[in-house]
């Protein structure tokens, strides 16, 4: 239950930082609010069709492999759409939604993962998996930011990326749970 919350929080601390502070950094190169908002829309968009689709894979596919590909596959979306946001914007813009439907492909995934494994307290699991994780994710932002900052927002980016895919070597070990 623990790795699942982890999880939970990895995508949503991707998703979150993507929102916050790709912005920033678009309107710093001189995009337009309507390039801004498309762009954000299309990742959200994107994500929620993974979200959509997700359950369906999981039945092809099988719950660790849904979940580790959206954990690992974030990292070279983040890198592809880092080595292409200033040349070619469209592109880029099309890997940042290819980049939202990967990391939000394991969300539904992960929450009734965690469901199935206290089945007694449905109600809290979805309480910690959404409330406590993006919240907590929220309370990050504030030094995602300062270091975003500092360092820059793409390698903030980069390094948050980097994150759940080498924790995705630890999906393996999580124990499959089926419906009673």
């Amino acid at each position: 239950m623990d790795f699942l919350i982890l999880i939970a929080m990895m995508k949503s601390l991707i998703a979150n930082s993507c929102g916050i502070l790709l912005p920033f950094l678009w309107k710093n190169m001189g995009h337009s609010p309507l390039y801004i908002g498309s762009a954000l829309f299309l990742f959200i968009f994107a994500g929620a069709i993974g979200s959509f689709l997700s359950p369906k894979l999981e039945n092809l596919v099988g719950s660790k492999f849904v979940i580790y590909f959206s954990m690992w596959a974030t990292l070279p979306m983040m890198l592809a759409f880092a080595f292409t946001y200033k040349v070619h914007p469209v592109l880029s813009m099309v890997i940042f939604g290819i980049t939202g439907f990967t990391t939000m492909l394991a969300q539904p995934v992960v929450m009734v993962w965690a469901q199935r494994t206290l089945p007694e307290y449905k109600s809290v699991v979805a309480g910690f998996i959404n409330g406590f994780c993006w919240g907590l994710v929220a309370i990050c932002m504030s030094f995602m930011g300062a270091v975003a900052q500092k360092f820059g927002i793409m390698t903030v980016l980069v390094s948050l990326s980097v994150i759940p895919a080498l924790a995705s070597y630890y999906v393996k070990y999580l124990k499959e749970i089926k419906d009673n």
